[in-house]
């Protein structure tokens, strides 16, 4: 079973993202963000457990932590704007050994980002599967 933790899950494009992989089989689909009722309601109309819903601040210190105690395999970060953000939550998925995707528009933030691919590659990060990947032209379109 792959874990996927979609932070900002019960956004725009977090839901879409969401809703595309809730059906994937061998996915275990956590939905987080900084309002648990948003991810619990945003759980129940996925068809998911409570459980599911994952309250996670980005800048909280103890991120890295939490995701490797839900077992997180890849965090898919779609808690934008981008432009205003720094790496800190690509540097917290190395940190936890797990797969990194977001949807980043912001032409700094997308052009600066390849800094921590030797970080990343340190910790043995890998790329993620071909049906994640190929979930999101359709997630985004909808």
């Amino acid at each position: 079973m792959h874990t996927i933790l979609v932070l900002g899950g019960y956004g725009f494009f977090g839901k879409r993202i969401a809703d595309c992989l809730v059906s994937e089989a061998g996915i275990r689909l956590l939905i987080a963000g900084r309002n648990l009722q948003k991810a619990e309601a945003a759980c129940a109309e996925l068809g998911l457990p409570g459980g599911n819903a994952v309250l996670i601040n980005a800048h909280d210190p103890a991120m890295s932590s939490l995701l490797r105690k839900s077992d997180v395999d890849t965090l898919i970060h779609t808690a934008g704007p981008f432009q205003m953000q720094d790496y800190g939550v690509a540097r917290v998925a190395i940190t936890a050994r797990c797969n990194y995707i977001d949807l980043a528009d912001g032409r700094q933030f997308v052009a600066g980002i390849a800094a921590l691919d030797g970080a990343a590659v340190c910790v043995c990060w890998v790329a993620a599967t071909y049906r994640i990947w190929n979930c999101f032209p359709n997630a985004i379109l909808r």
